[in-house]
């Protein structure tokens, strides 16, 4: 076999050096740019395969079970004979890059020890990309969850991008659903668990190139390869995962999910990829109430209204646009008007925007705090002149979201606005949604007592459809329930099990001496269930609709429902 020239041998450590240089301008483990490099000097060293095997044990190396490993070149005329740079590391694993020589060349000395200088060069300079990604995992990770966070989320949807790689991929962001109910439920640490089994399960899913990151608190995000977004939303939808050693310590997690297909055009910046993702995470779980939205053109339409609702608010408040109308409280007993809800409607140039095309928006942020005090001025307002004209005025209840529960002066910011109008304090009721979460007990409970010794009933709203019903009226004491419509829809159902379950419902408020209220009532089949079953009080079309204040008004001086029907 003849020797190499010099000038064969120049050629040969020109080609190394250029490699190596190139190489070393790659900042990630596996790029399509080593196969590229390689490439280039291939042909001079019959190299026909180029391979990096990981072992985490000497007795994996032995049985040939690498841990992982990674192709980066291969013309696919590889023989068996191969030359070989292999490293012995401290945590005792074992690295090989193996260069496999093209099938049927007989390759010398000389040939073979340039090759093992490549694959201990490619050795070298991987090892510091290893090296580097696992510091960049140390400094953006979360460690209760142990994913990386944000800034590390970012950085690999960065890299995509540069890389002109971002069309492969989805943009995924999640809110956990519940998750301080099930702190409540099963305590912190076991809920850790819970989580981190879930997330888990994700990870299962992705690929090197994938990546999972934490946002903060219950919410995290992914950049996710197109063809495993089906798996990762029935994920999304709910699983159970265990949260101890019992087989029978199960709980289901699910979350609210926006997805962004990303694009490559209309989606391309690192801003768009982030912000296509949760603003759609926002929709679906605030407006849309839905487990997954995908970000398309009927999103980008709500997010444009999202938007404009939410920079136009302080005006549309100095305008005075919002008003309330009066939902009548009616009595079975003798079909009289007893009470009223007052329900927030927008006035915009003439028209009545709905309410489930604004109030979700405002739920996102203290914004609905402000507009819920600001109906219970329009409340006082009139019921302080219905009084000064003489008028036999009923108690009126008022929603009140429960972010108002993080204002340390709820309580004394009701009375004051209650006062300011001289409105007895007996003829207000505020209303809370049921479905307020575990967290929230005790400080709800505290603004209820406040509340009752200041003469001011409560109410707790859409009873029935959250996840603690009983645990909430039984600590905090209530002077009214009512009852979700959802429930009503379904009363004259044959269904024994749900009968059951509503008659129950009225029977408990009675015997702890709240009134019971039916929302949603429609039809008579409805009204002669409820009358047997003893509800006390009906709200709904049956009787009326919510009405404008001077109709409200007239209904005041008139109050007999029993020629209505």
């Amino acid at each position: 076999m003849e020797r190499l020239t010099d000038s064969e041998k120049y050629k040969i450590q020109a080609k190394l050096f250029e490699f190596c240089k190139s190489e070393t301008k790659i900042s990630e483990l596996h790029s399509e740019r080593d196969a590229e490099n390689i490439k280039e000097i291939a042909p001079l060293l019959s190299v026909s395969k180029l391979a990096i095997y990981e072992y985490s044990r000497l007795i994996d190396e032995e049985n040939e079970k690498p841990t992982s490993f990674a192709i980066y070149y291969d013309d696919g005329n590889a023989g068996s004979r191969y030359s070989m740079y292999r490293e012995y590391l401290g945590d005792y694993s074992v690295i090989r890059v193996v260069a496999y020589f093209t099938e049927g060349v007989d390759v010398s000395d000389e040939i073979s020890d340039y090759a093992e200088s490549l694959c201990k060069s490619l050795f070298y300079i991987k090892s510091r990309a290893r090296l580097t990604e696992k510091f960049l995992a140390a400094a953006y990770y979360d460690k209760t969850f142990k994913i990386p966070n944000l800034e590390y989320g970012q950085r690999v949807i960065r890299k995509n991008i540069e890389q002109g790689e971002i069309s492969r991929y989805a943009s995924v962001f999640f809110n956990i659903k519940g998750l301080s109910d099930i702190n409540s439920y099963i305590g912190r640490p076991a809920a850790d668990k819970a989580l981190l089994n879930y997330l888990n399960e994700i990870r299962a899913l992705l690929s090197e190139s994938e990546v999972l990151f934490r946002l903060g608190g219950d919410n995290f995000g992914g950049l996710i390869l197109k063809d495993n977004i089906n798996p990762f939303i029935r994920i999304i939808k709910g699983i159970p995962v265990k949260y101890g050693n019992n087989e029978r310590e199960i709980i289901k997690i699910s979350a609210a999910c926006g997805i962004c297909i990303i694009d490559g055009n209309t989606i391309s910046s690192l801003n768009q990829v982030l912000d296509a993702a949760h603003s759609s995470m926002n929709i679906a779980k605030y407006q849309k109430h839905v487990p997954v939205l995908f970000y398309d053109e009927s999103t980008i339409r709500m997010l444009e209204h999202t938007k404009r609702i939410e920079a136009g608010f302080d005006d549309t408040i100095k305008n005075g646009e919002y008003t309330a109308y009066y939902q009548p409280k009616v009595s079975l007993e003798n079909a009289s008007l007893i009470g009223a809800e007052a329900l927030c409607r927008w006035m915009k140039n003439g028209t009545v925007i709905p309410p489930d095309s604004f109030i979700p928006v405002l739920e996102r942020s203290n914004r609905i705090c402000t507009l819920d005090f600001y109906i219970l001025r329009c409340v006082c307002k009139d019921l302080r002149r219905w009084i000064d004209e003489g008028l036999r005025v009923v108690k009126v209840s008022v929603n009140f979201s429960r972010n108002n529960l993080s204002n340390p002066e709820l309580v004394n910011d009701i009375l004051e606005t209650i006062d300011e109008f001289r409105v007895p304090h007996n003829l207000i009721i505020i209303e809370f949604t049921e479905t307020t979460t575990v967290s929230d007990y005790n400080r709800l409970k505290e603004v209820v007592f406040k509340l009752r010794e200041n003469e001011i009933e409560t109410s707790v709203d859409d009873f029935g459809v959250g996840y603690s019903s009983l645990s909430l009226i039984s600590q905090v004491p209530f002077n009214e329930l009512k009852i979700d419509k959802t429930f009503i829809d379904h009363i004259t159902d044959i269904s024994q099990r749900n009968i059951i379950m509503i008659r129950h419902v009225i029977n408990m408020a009675g015997e702890m001496r709240m009134h019971c209220i039916a929302e949603g009532v429609e039809t008579d089949d409805q009204i002669e269930a409820l009358r047997e079953f003893g509800c006390d009080i009906i709200q709904g079309y049956y009787f009326d609709k919510p009405l404008e204040k001077s109709d409200f008004r007239s209904r005041l001086k008139n109050p007999d429902y029993s020629h209505s029907k």
